[in-house]
């Protein structure tokens, strides 16, 4: 950015003169050392009373306005947690509207596979690596018991390439864009 800084022809004298304090160029740097040697104290007096320059004071009041700067930029950070998001009456009201059509739904559905859930196994079972477990005990549900087949099914699958390769051909003369004749007999054959 500094560089680009240098070169533009739109860019104040004061955004170049801080392109220069911020990035000097290696002969840029040579000159402030010869500066600093030759005993130009006074030019480095006045850099230290900037924010990132050098000189008698001037690490002390880096440290004191990188503090300051910070203290204050932490202040404007909001952070929202839950329900605190600030949201016009309109959107309040909108997602209102939309939890209590949803809750009675998500009760009823929830309800039961929590019930399914907890009944069968134990939790390192359902959590385990092995998803064979979870879905032989879903095939209590009825609702649930064509989705746990077609899963074990799939889950028992033999890796080679031959036995897949067949599989999945028979499954796409059952299913297709222009015909849906896939159900539960017809996948296991």
């Amino acid at each position: 950015m500094a560089g680009h800084l240098r070169r533009c022809e739109y860019a104040t004298a004061e955004e170049k003169a801080l392109a220069v304090r911020f990035a000097p160029t290696k002969k840029e740097k040579q000159e402030l050392e010869k500066k600093r040697k030759q005993g130009g104290r006074e030019e480095a007096d006045v850099d230290a009373d900037h924010e990132g320059a050098g000189g008698p004071g001037g690490r002390k009041k880096r440290k004191l306005v990188k503090a300051v700067e910070t203290s204050f930029s932490q202040s404007k950070l909001q952070v929202y947690r839950g329900l605190d998001i600030p949201f016009s009456e309109d959107h309040t009201q909108a997602i209102a509207q939309q939890t209590l059509r949803a809750s009675p739904q998500i009760c009823r559905s929830g309800g039961r596979l929590n019930r399914i859930w907890s009944s069968g196994a134990s939790y390192d079972t359902l959590h385990a690596d092995d998803p064979i477990p979870f879905w032989k005990m879903l095939q209590v549900n009825k609702a649930v018991l064509p989705l746990a087949k077609f899963a074990l099914q799939l889950l028992h699958l033999v890796l080679n390439q031959a036995g897949l390769e067949r599989w999945f051909s028979d499954f796409s003369n059952k299913k297709s864009k222009k015909r849906n004749r896939l159900s539960l007999k017809k996948i296991s054959g």
